[in-house]
This record gives structure tokens, C-alpha cells and sequence, in this order.
């Protein structure tokens, strides 16, 4: 037994110093965009959100159905009394005004049920039609967190293409200011050459840690989004490049039939008009809260005053409900149902609007990236042999150091500027989608698997 205990304790602590001296590395959290984009749809703090608000839709409605059924309890009571026969009038001679104490048993059975109750019946259909809401709000959540989830990987795909970019034309200006070095040492140029090579350097270090911290700053909120560990290491499997184009169809959509097409997907105008339906019935409510009503009770049971003599005794009433005078109490109802209808159409006509200006501007935003796109990348191509032929001058001693250092501007800023035409073009396709209302099927659906 000493001798199984004793290799126990030397099992723990070996392993116990084994982790100290070997920790186990965390593993890289691998994901492609549909990966991510199903990841943030199910872990986020949005996405819970709105699920939980479906759930509480669904039990205010059965709160509101529950009325419609009948309802019944099972009374048991067991009391000692005096009771007083002066309240009740009786006052006999010679015989005393108190009578107890003694016990009463009672098990008794109530029963009450609505029979015609219109007002009750349209609350109901108002509820369903709110927790209908609730889930075409969880569609709205589900194409914003899709579309946020899309564009935060692309942006970190944009950075991780900026920092490697910037490593390389680090690695270029670098060779170039040890050029300046040596021909400085043979006295081909001057120190103010020299400093011009090691201030392109010094600058393009510094766009370098620009670059680390936006993808740092991307990355928290990515995870963020996907509700991860900020210390969790993440691996972006998909490719920067321009995966995400339009298909042919696509291209060939005219403005109106986007439009049209948006607003028959945008979950933000269907959880509208759900909840227009929703205010129709409950203004429907208020109108046949003028109706009558007929409801029907019971009650039954058995008391006694000892357990061995109980009598059965009961009550069943018809009650018909037919309002008179409120004081104005359902017309205000009324006029308050159909005002908040109105405020919802309203905000019917705002969204559409919304929507129809959303659409239009991802139209031309996406028209204007491609032209941007297409001239960046001839920029990019120019700069890249301005740059090439003005280190091929200045190496021969034909170009003047300005020269090289007005190429090394033009050739950074034209790299920048096309991974960032790039990425917007990319981005703006996402947002296309986020404006019609299909990022997560665009995303998850057939045309990505």
C-alpha cells in the first residue's frame, strides 16, 4: 500500500515539472471564413441575446394563451373558529353570541373558464405575431454579426498582407541604405544621401508597427466577436484575394431589382411588419373590448367540521360581461392602439427608405472600388519599375539619391494604396450582401462550400 502511494506522489510530481519545464503550447484556433462567420453566429453575446429574446417572446404568448384554457385548483384547508352569531344578526335569548371553538375541514375544487372573450382572443394572435418578431430579429442579428464577422477577417487578412509587405520593402530599403554606406566609404556620395536612405528605412519601420498594431486591434475585436480568449493565437486559413467577387448574375442585377430584392430579404422590414400585424390585433383587442364576454365558474367540494362527516356542497355561476360606461377608458385604449399603429408604419416607411438608400450606395460605393482597384494595381506595376529602374541609375552612378528616395515614396505609397483598394473592394462586396440581407446564406451557403 506504502509502495502505491509512494509511486503516486512520484507520478504527480513528475508530472508536475514536466509542465513547468515543457509547458504545453496553445494551439492556434484555425478558421476559414465560413468557419469564423459560423463560430461568431454561434458563440457571440449578440446571438445568445436574441435567441433568449425568441424564448421570452414564445412564454409571454403561452402567459396570453394560457387565458384561453380553462383554469383549475385544488383548495385543501383545515381551520379552528369562533364565530361571532351577532354579525350575522342573530341575536337569541339565553344563548351565547360566540359559538367555538370548533374545526371546519374543506377540500374544495374551483373552476373558472372563458367562453367568448374576443378581446382575449386577439391579444393572443398579437403575441404570435411578436414572437414572430423576435425571430425575424434574430435574422437581423444573424446578417450583421455574418457581415461583421466577414469584414474583421479581411481586415486581418489586409494586415497580415500589409505587415509582410512592409517587411519586404524594409528588406529593400535596407540594401539600399547599405549601398549609401558603402559608396560613402569610397566617397561616391555625401552623408546627406545617406541619411535620406536611413530616414526611408526609419519610416518604413515605423509603418511596419502600424501595421502589427492595427492587426492587434483587429484581432481583439474579432475576438471580441467570436467571444474567444484574448490571449488565443488564431490562424486565417482563407487567402487574401478576391474570392469574394460577384458572380455573373450578380453583375447583371439592375438597381431596382437589388432594391426589390432587399426588400424582400431584409429581416429589419419582415420583423416590421410582423409587428404592424402585432398592432393591428392588439387595436382589434381594444375594439371588442366593447363586445360582450361570457365566462363560466365552478366551485365544489366537501367540508365538515370532522374529516368522518363532510358534506358535499357547490356553486356553478354563468357570468355574461357586457361593458356599459368606462368613462372613456376603451376609447382612450383605442386611440392609443391605433396611434402606436401609425408610429409603426411610419417606422415602416423610414426603414424602406433606409434600405433603398443602403442598397444604392453599396451599388456605386462597389462600381467606384473596382475603377479605384483597377488603377492602383497599374500605379502598383508603374512604382515597382520606377523603383527598379531608379536603383539600377543610382547603383551605376547615373541617378542622384532624390531620385531613388522620391521612388521609394511612390513605391510604397502605390503597394499601400493597392492592398487597400483591395480589401475595400472586398469589403464593399460584403456590405452589398449586408444591404440585401443574404450575408450569412452569400457566406455559408452554396456559393462558398
Amino acid at each position: 500500500m506504502k509502495k502505491m502511494l509512494f509511486i503516486s506522489l512520484f507520478v504527480c510530481f513528475l508530472s508536475c515539472v514536466t509542465t513547468l519545464v515543457f509547458p504545453q503550447e496553445k494551439t492556434k484556433l484555425k478558421l476559414s471564413l465560413k468557419e469564423a462567420v459560423e463560430k461568431s453566429l454561434a458563440q457571440s453575446f449578440q446571438s445568445q441575446t436574441a435567441e433568449l429574446r425568441v424564448k421570452e417572446a414564445q412564454s409571454i404568448s403561452n402567459q396570453v394563451r394560457s387565458q384561453l384554457f380553462p383554469q383549475a385548483a385544488l383548495n385543501l384547508s383545515e381551520s379552528n373558529q369562533i364565530n361571532n352569531l351577532s354579525t350575522f344578526g342573530l341575536k337569541l335569548p339565553g344563548f351565547p353570541s360566540l359559538v367555538g371553538p370548533f374545526d371546519v375541514y374543506e377540500a374544495r375544487l374551483d373552476v373558472s373558464v372563458q367562453l367568448i372573450n374576443f378581446s382575449n382572443i386577439a391579444r393572443f394572435y398579437a403575441s404570435l405575431k411578436n414572437t414572430q418578431a423576435s425571430k425575424t430579429s434574430l435574422l437581423k442579428t444573424e446578417n450583421e454579426l455574418s457581415a461583421a464577422a466577414a469584414k474583421l477577417y479581411y481586415l486581418l487578412k489586409m494586415n497580415e498582407a500589409q505587415i509582410r509587405e512592409a517587411a519586404a520593402t524594409l528588406k529593400l530599403f535596407q540594401a539600399i541604405e547599405k549601398l549609401n554606406q558603402s559608396q560613402l566609404k569610397v566617397g561616391v556620395n555625401t552623408p546627406l544621401e545617406l541619411n535620406r536612405a536611413q530616414y526611408q528605412v526609419s519610416l518604413q519601420n515605423q509603418r511596419k508597427l502600424q501595421f502589427e498594431e492595427n492587426y492587434q486591434q483587429n484581432k481583439l475585436g474579432f475576438l471580441t466577436l467570436l467571444n474567444e480568449d484574448f490571449n488565443q493565437e488564431i490562424e486565417l486559413s482563407d487567402n487574401f484575394n478576391l474570392t469574394l467577387l460577384l458572380s455573373p448574375q450578380e453583375e447583371k442585377l439592375d438597381l431596382p431589382t437589388a432594391i426589390a430584392m432587399a426588400f424582400e430579404k431584409r429581416p429589419e422590414l419582415l420583423e416590421m411588419q410582423e409587428k404592424i400585424k402585432a398592432k393591428e390585433q392588439l387595436l382589434a383587442a381594444e375594439k371588442v373590448s366593447r363586445f360582450p364576454s361570457l365566462s363560466a365558474n365552478f366551485h365544489g367540494g366537501y367540508n365538515g367540521d370532522q374529516v368522518e362527516q363532510l358534506d358535499w356542497n357547490r356553486q356553478a355561476t354563468l357570468n355574461l360581461n357586457l361593458p356599459i360606461f368606462s368613462g372613456g377608458l376603451i376609447q382612450t385604449k383605442i386611440t392609443q392602439a391605433s396611434t402606436q399603429l401609425q408610429q409603426q408604419l411610419l417606422e415602416k416607411k423610414q426603414l424602406e427608405k433606409q434600405i433603398e438608400q443602403e442598397v444604392r450606395q453599396a451599388v456605386l460605393h462597389n462600381s467606384n472600388t473596382k475603377q479605384q482597384l483597377e488603377l492602383a494595381e497599374k500605379n502598383k506595376i508603374l512604382s515597382k519599375k520606377e523603383l527598379q529602374m531608379a536603383s539600377d541609375r543610382y547603383s551605376a552612378g547615373l541617378g542622384t539619391n532624390l531620385e531613388l528616395s522620391l521612388a521609394q515614396t511612390n513605391f510604397v505609397s502605390a503597394q499601400e494604396n493597392y492592398l487597400a483598394r483591395q480589401a475595400e473592394l472586398i469589403l464593399s462586396q460584403i456590405e452589398f450582401h449586408r444591404a440585401l440581407g443574404d450575408v450569412k446564406d452569400w457566406i455559408i451557403g452554396e456559393k462558398n462550400e
